[in-house]
Order: structure tokens, then sequence, then C-alpha cells
């Protein structure tokens, strides 16, 4: 008997193309071959389990003397098959950065530490270096998508399609399962392309697809459908047969299901979702949802797509645009089928490029008002901060200041005069001066000359007592009125 220890990329893969979840094998001398995982092995048989379909396993034991050739894998090969580490690369399109940090994190580094050394290991630190590079690629703004990466520009400019290309790939995932379920979600996605991305090109390449999904769909309702008589009558059956608690437990659970089924459908009416969920107990609901589906492949049958792929490739066009923030270019895109609006397929999504292309402009012309205010409003902000204080006021603060330096020993005067003795006039003087330069800018600038101002020297010494004389006069004119009321009452 000859036993091989060998491993091959392509053997694995082969393996995983049949749906094989482990790779050990044995051939049996008679040319009988038997794939799966060996349990045990000893010196005269094998224990291995494999598939006997593919959801249903078995064990066989295989005497060694009956065995041609067998093949084992050592335990890093059989985890890298297990584990799928030769579907990590190529990598799938749209990936974020977390995406690829989590692969990095939880699946790659995770199998070198558990076999550091090993052949597998060296290939899986390969791909470590290769998602690192990616993850560097998105992080910086470039996106993956149909294989090819985008470079930021052209990632921004093609942003519509991205996410319309996203929910095509969500849609097509969605039918990969057997869940019931799977085409309700799957049609969910194609009806978000349509009503949010109905000018891009995914979703015009997503008709056809969604066909195939209501085609699956249909028959599966025309399965419920039938289905319906015999499951009811096989519940109805086995309620006959319960009696007391048994019975009530029963009827409350089905009573319980169908009131859950019913809130669900009635939030799902309320919100206006076209797919709605099903019930195999409930009729009604089968054959309503048979009838959207019928209804929706009729209409997509009936779509030109050679026309409609060529109005949302103008449209997809006016997008770009708009993202580079170009409004006449969009709008001369977009006048190529304004010719032809009664005809188009595409009316909805025509109006809503055009609404876009309007926002921009309002946007812009915004933008535009403002950067032609700001120069006005910095002038006048400017013109705001220069002081427009009292002539007057300020001379008496001069005077004030000057008298403190004076007073400390310090001399302000710039003067080149000798001084007088009258050092009073002097100081009025010079308050007439700067008086009169603070006027400059009045009207009265002309006649400053001829006629003479109010002498600062005398205001700044009134100026202490201006508190005292108000008040004074206030008290005289407050008397003035009682006494003047006393007189007219005592006439």
């Amino acid at each position: 008997m000859k036993l091989k220890f060998k491993f091959t990329p392509l053997f694995a893969s082969l393996l995983l193309a049949v749906g094989i979840a482990h790779a050990d094998s044995v051939t049996l001398k008679t040319g009988e071959k038997f794939e799966g995982k060996i349990l045990s092995d000893t010196d005269t048989e094998v224990v291995l389990e494999y598939n006997l379909t593919p959801k249903i396993k078995d064990k066989k034991t295989i005497k060694k003397s009956d065995i041609q050739d067998m093949v084992k894998l050592s335990p890093s090969e059989l985890a890298f098959v297990e584990e799928k580490m030769s579907e990590v690369l190529p990598t799938q399109d749209l990936m974020t950065g977390g995406d690829y940090e989590r692969i990095i994190q939880d699946k790659l580094r995770t199998f070198v530490a558990k076999y550091p050394g090993t052949k597998e290991a060296g290939e899986v630190e390969k791909m470590i270096s290769t998602l690192s590079e990616e993850k560097g690629k998105v992080v910086a703004g470039e996106v993956k998508m149909e294989g090819k990466w985008l470079d930021p520009a052209t990632a921004k400019r093609e942003a519509y399609n991205i996410e319309a290309y996203r929910t095509r790939v969500a849609m097509k995932a969605a039918t990969a399962g057997t869940d019931e379920k799977r085409f309700r979600e799957a049609l969910r996605h194609f009806d978000t392309l349509r009503t949010q991305y109905g000018a891009s090109a995914q979703y015009v390449d997503s008709i056809p697809e969604a066909l195939e999904i209501l085609a699956g769909y249909q028959k599966q309702l025309a399965a419920m459908a039938a289905e319906y008589p015999v499951i009811q009558k096989q519940r109805d059956d086995g309620m006959k047969t319960l009696t007391g608690g048994d019975l009530q437990l029963t009827r409350n659970s089905i009573e319980q299901e169908a009131r859950a089924f019913k809130t669900v459908l009635d939030a799902q009416i309320k919100q206006k979702v076209k797919w709605r969920d099903v019930y195999k107990f409930d009729l009604k609901s089968i054959q309503s949802a048979q009838d959207t589906a019928m209804k929706e492949a009729a209409g997509l049958k009936a779509l030109d797509l050679i026309a409609l792929r060529k109005e949302n490739e103008t449209l997809g066009s006016a997008l770009r645009y708009v993202a580079d923030e170009k409004p006449a270019e969009a709008d001369a895109e977009l006048d190529k089928l304004r010719a032809a609006r009664a005809t188009l397929i595409n009316r909805t999504e025509m109006a809503r490029v055009e609404k876009e292309v309007r926002a921009l402009k309002d946007r812009m012309r915004t933008q535009q008002k403002g950067a032609g205010a700001m120069p006005v409003a910095a002038a006048t902000g400017a013109d705001e901060e220069a002081p427009s204080a009292n002539p007057i006021e300020e001379a008496m603060k001069q005077r004030e200041k000057e008298k403190q330096e004076k007073a400390s020993g310090k001399s302000s005067s710039k003067s080149s005069k000798k001084e007088s003795d009258d050092k009073d006039a002097a100081d009025d003087k010079k308050d007439e001066k700067k008086t009169t330069k603070a006027k400059t800018s009045s009207s009265e600038k002309s006649s400053s000359t001829s006629t003479p101002e109010p002498e600062p020297g005398l205001l700044a010494q009134l100026n202490d007592y201006i508190p005292f004389i108000g008040g004074g006069l206030l008290l005289i004119l407050i008397l003035a009125m009682v006494f003047g009321k006393k007189k007219k009452a005592d006439a």
C-alpha cells in the first residue's frame, strides 16, 4: 500500500469547487474513492468521515489491507482548506478599510500565530502584505469596483454609480442562500436600485438579473399556494387530536404567530414596502405577492433596454458634471434628452437630475454672492473700527494725563518754544490744537479759523463741577413746579 502525504493549491481548489470541507482522501484497491476527513488512523484500519450527500455526512471504517492510496493533510494544510484561505484573494469589491483590517487580524494573523513556520503560514503572510497594500489604497480614497481600482478623483465623479453597484451586489448576494425570504430581499434591493439609482448603468444591467429573481420568486410562491391547503388541513387535523391544556397552548401559539405576521405586514403597508412578507398560513399574502411579481415581470420585459441604456448614459454624464460642479456642461448633456422628453423612458430620473443641476446653480450663485460681499464687509468693518470720540473730551483727557506726568516728574511736552511764566495759557493752546485736528473731517473745517472755539481750559475747570451744577438746576426746577402748584391751589 502506498500512502501519500502531500498538498497542492490546485488540489485544495478542486476540493472546494466540489463543496468538500475536508480534503483527506482514501482510494481502495477496487478503484472506489472516498474524500473527507480521516478521524483515526491505526495500523489496521482508517476511520473516514465523508459527505454522503452535500448536506449529510457519514463515517466509514476501512481496513488498511483494502487501501490502495491515501492522502492525508497536515494540520496546517487541513486548516488552510477548512478556513477557505484560498478564497481571500482576490479581494471583493467595495471593501472598506475596516473590512480589510478584520480579515487581516481575525483570519490571517490568527492562522499565522497558530501554525508558525509552516508553508501555509508563509502563503498567508503574503496575503497579509497584499491586503495591507490594498487597505492603504482605500484609506487614500481609492475604490475597487468590478475588479478595477478607481483613483480618488474618479471615485468622486463615479460616486453615484459606485453606490448603485453596491446595491446591485447586495441584490445578487441575497439570492445566494436557501432562505425562504431570499427572493424578497433581493427584490427589495432591486427596488432601491430603481428608485434611488434609476439613472445609473447598474440599474440597466440589473434588469435581466431581476427578471431571473422574479422567475424564482414566482416559482416559490406557486409552490406555497399549492401547499397551503395541504398544510392547513394537516394543522387542523392535528388540532383535533389535542385536548385541554395542549389544545389551548397550541391555539395560543398559532394566534400569536398570526398576530406577529399581521403586525409586520401592517407596518410594511404603512411604509409602502413593495415586496411585503408572506406567510404560509395566509393565502391572501401569497396571492398578493404573486400579483405584484407578475406585474413587475411584465413591466420589466416591456422595457426597451437599448434605449434606456442610452438615456442613462447621458444622465450619468450629466451627474458626473454635477459632481465636478460644472452646471453648464451638465445642462448641455440634458439638452440632448429634452427635445424628446415626451417619449423618454426614464422621465422620472430626468426630472431628478434636472433638479440637481438647478440646485447646483443656486448653490454656486449663493457662494459667488457671499464672496463678492466679503470685501465690502471688510471695508465696512475697517470704517467701524475708526474711533469717533468727542474731540473736546479727548483734549481734556490729554490735559489730565499731562498733569499726572508733570506730578510724577515726567515731561510730555514736545514743543521747541521756551516756557513762559503763564503755563496754563500754553496748555490751553495745546488743547486747542488737538481739538482743531480732531474736527478736520467735519463741515466746520472751513470756518474754524474765523470762529473762536470754546476755551478748553475753562471747560476743563468746570468739568469737575458739572454734576453739581446739573443737580442744582434739577432741584430748582422741582421746587419751581411745587410752588407753582401751591399757588394755583391757593388761588
